[in-house]
């Protein structure tokens, strides 16, 4: 930086110094008359690129903002039950998935360049949340876990601020198609085997695949028939329903999950007996939002044990977010 400053103002007018000096003076800060000087297009281009709103906004219209609008409902409604599950797949209260669905959309919406790719709760960043704080903080102390998870949530946030500040999405670049398809087709896996306990009604615990299968035949004479029936005839329903939406009704487009879900909820209704529902419910979700508060207070070994899992959760969430977004975008034609 020294000698960049003290360059132009010395001898040997030849040198690399002067030369970006000379360049610098000309090129943008004496533009031609009328035109606009090279360093307010770069600021621009830089606003640009860090709000790109900036750039689709001007062009929305009116259709899209209907089309926007009707979109939006059906997938906020499908959003709800997929919000509780992700929560419940991180041992977290169902009311914690609601919570993490809002906040994060509104700040996403005009910070992104992909105009497909919704942020928030998804079933693997869920399992590995599940898995780093249940080592440091046992389930079963609700409290303790609920304020680990948060501070585990906004150390992603900073790791991920600071990953924005290097730039360093050059990492995706060194990650194969087939790699980040056996990655998603194992990560698919293990998030069938975690919700085997509630499909087969009695609890599975944690552990590899192998374990966990062995656990549910050893435990086949605790099986409830009517968890098991309801999970199969809902996958049975989802798959028929999306082939029926591409091959019958392709103009009609059924929200398949909307309809499942629905569906799943009027029977677990109509089949409860004296209050009591045959199939294990989520129960009540208490109302409002809660005060904002830290998670934690002057805890650092706390802080201290949640940086490797922070490292991680970053890292499998920007991967998994860009291996979604990359193919939309191809699709569409636009860059991410």
């Amino acid at each position: 930086v020294a000698g960049m400053a003290a360059g132009p103002m010395s001898g040997g007018g030849n040198s690399r110094v002067c030369r970006w000096w000379r360049w610098r003076r000309e090129r943008r800060l004496l533009a031609p008359q009328g035109q606009t000087p090279l360093c307010t297009s770069w600021a621009r281009l830089q606003l640009r690129r860090r709000l790109p709103c900036l750039v689709w906004l001007p062009r929305y219209s009116r259709t899209l903002f209907f089309i926007d609008v009707s979109t939006g409902i059906t997938v906020g409604v499908v959003l709800i039950p997929q919000a509780i599950a992700y929560a419940l797949l991180a041992e977290l209260p169902p009311t914690y998935g609601l919570y993490s669905s809002l906040l994060p959309l509104a700040v996403f919406a005009p910070l992104t360049s992909s105009r497909h790719v919704a942020l928030g709760p998804f079933a693997l960043i869920s399992m590995l949340v599940a898995d780093s704080v249940s080592e440091i903080v046992h389930p079963t102390r609700t409290d303790e876990y609920c304020q680990a998870a948060v501070l585990l949530s906004a150390m992603v946030g900073v790791v991920h601020l600071l990953m924005a500040a290097v730039r360093a999405d050059f990492m995706v670049s060194l990650l194969s198609d087939p790699v980040l398809a056996g990655f998603t087709s194992a990560a698919s896996l293990l998030i069938g085997l975690s919700q085997l306990k509630h499909v087969v009604g009695f609890d599975v615990p944690r552990g590899s695949a192998v374990d966990m299968i062995r656990h549910a035949v050893a435990h086949v004479g605790e099986l409830n028939p009517w968890a098991l029936g309801v999970g199969a005839a809902s996958f049975v329903s989802l798959k028929g329903l999306k082939t029926l939406n591409r091959r019958a009704f392709p103009w009609l487009r059924l929200p398949e999950q909307l309809v499942v879900v629905v569906a799943s909820a009027v029977f677990a209704y109509a089949t409860a007996t004296d209050g009591a529902p045959l199939l294990p419910t989520v129960g009540r979700v208490p109302a409002g939002l809660p005060s904002p508060r830290w998670p934690v207070r002057g805890d650092s070994a706390l802080v201290f044990a949640l940086v490797r899992p922070a490292l991680l959760v970053a890292f499998f969430s920007y991967v998994v977010t860009i291996s979604v977004a990359k193919p939309f975008s191809l699709k569409n034609g636009y860059t991410i």
